[in-house]
């Protein structure tokens, strides 16, 4: 029997055996190259979202070292614009206790012998409610001079004392005003009548200068 012959009936018997596997076993053998071409697809995509992850994050930190370089830059210059005189020209001339002032006024000239109208007057006009800050420490940064201070005494504020005192600590469209941060801001309610509410206020700050 020659060679050609052989190899015939040797196709012939395999077809003859693959009649009788399963076809839903052989259609499974069939898949398994889709399987592995399919797996390394998907290793690729795994691959390459992880790179363009990557790409994404280091764009993002470009992006926000370059914001914080420029909010550097515009803060730097706004320091150097301030009014270094800020605290004593706007802060501390602030009026407090102002409608009460009005009140005690009247009933003083109506009582003038009564004691306590006369020291609460006298409190109210003089330097014991005025706000006044003292310099505590000072250090030198990299780009700001750090200058802390604290009121010299507490003080007392009605609601509306105290709006007007955080909007000029910490308004930041006032042009005039240095960098101004809290450190410490203690408040004590010590009395309420009907129409006004009164704060005990100790404030600590820190101020960054050129």
């Amino acid at each position: 029997m020659d060679r050609t012959t052989k190899f015939l009936q040797t196709l012939l018997r395999l077809t003859q055996d693959l009649r009788k596997i399963n076809p839903l076993l052989l259609l499974g053998l069939g898949l398994i190259p889709l399987c592995l071409v399919l797996w390394r697809l998907e290793e690729h995509s795994i691959k390459l979202q992880a790179w363009t992850d990557q790409i994404d994050l280091l764009e993002e930190r470009a992006i926000s070292s370059k914001n914080l370089q420029t909010n550097r830059e515009s803060l730097w210059e706004r320091v150097q614009k301030s009014n270094p005189h800020y605290l004593t020209q706007v802060v501390e001339p602030l009026p407090l206790l102002a409608p009460e002032l009005r009140r005690v006024q009247a009933l003083a000239r109506q009582y003038p012998a009564n004691n306590a109208l006369q020291e609460r007057l006298s409190f109210l006009q003089g330097d014991k409610n005025r706000i006044h800050f003292v310099e505590q420490t000072q250090r030198a940064g990299s780009f700001f001079q750090e200058t802390e201070l604290k009121m010299q005494s507490s003080v007392q504020m009605n609601e509306e004392d105290l709006r007007k005192f955080l909007t000029a600590i910490e308004e930041d469209q006032n042009q005039d005003r240095p960098l101004l941060l809290v450190k410490e801001f203690e408040l004590k309610r010590i009395k309420e009548k009907a129409d006004e509410i009164v704060y005990d206020i100790q404030v600590e700050l820190i101020k960054r200068s050129p």
